[in-house]
């Protein structure tokens, strides 16, 4: 039952001092839970604008995240950065029963909403009105990257190991530089 609300810049001096993950919360390693909590308006550079999940067994239970931005154009250099402006999981996480939307990310690989990698798990959750603006191209994987509500990438597929079911994903966008809403 927390919020996290408007994190990722340096209020103080009003300088653009982003986190690079996890405007919100960055959670890495042992097996944290947020429930019923709220990411709201956060800022990141490279990945999880509001939400960012690592090498653990995490759990985001009946959370919403809206609002969260992620772009690599805050640095001001060449564009790059993984995605997922409202959640990224990576080996091990689970979002269940959350609610996702109008979350953007610009100049980065995509997953307006959310971007997933690895073993991961998204159940019974509502994903809308994201949006991913200029997605771009990935050199290793020669690759343009998009999704507007969800990007699943870095030679993932959905198997066993990486589980989107029972989900509804409506009324993302992508726009004319990027691929799959």
């Amino acid at each position: 039952d927390c919020l996290f609300q408007d994190n990722g810049t340096n209020q103080a001096t009003g300088a653009n001092a982003l986190t690079i993950y996890g405007g919100g919360a960055w959670a890495k390693g042992g097996e944290p839970l947020f429930s019923n909590c709220e990411f709201v308006r956060n800022k990141a550079i490279y990945a999880g604008g509001g939400l960012y999940m690592i090498d653990c067994a995490g759990m985001a239970v009946d959370c919403e995240m809206r609002e969260n931005t992620i772009s690599y154009s805050y640095l001001g250099l060449a564009p790059i950065g993984d995605g997922g402006a409202g959640l990224f999981m990576w080996d091990g996480p689970i979002a269940s029963n959350c609610v996702i939307s109008a979350n953007t990310a610009k100049h980065v690989f995509g997953g307006g909403g959310v971007s997933m990698r690895g073993d991961c798990s998204l159940v019974s959750s509502v994903i809308e009105k994201n949006h991913c603006l200029s997605a771009r191209y990935h050199p290793e994987y020669e690759n343009v990257y998009g999704g507007g509500g969800v990007l699943v990438y870095d030679n993932s597929v959905i198997t066993d190991g990486l589980q989107i079911r029972d989900c509804v994903v409506q009324s993302n966008s992508v726009d004319s530089t990027s691929t799959g809403a």
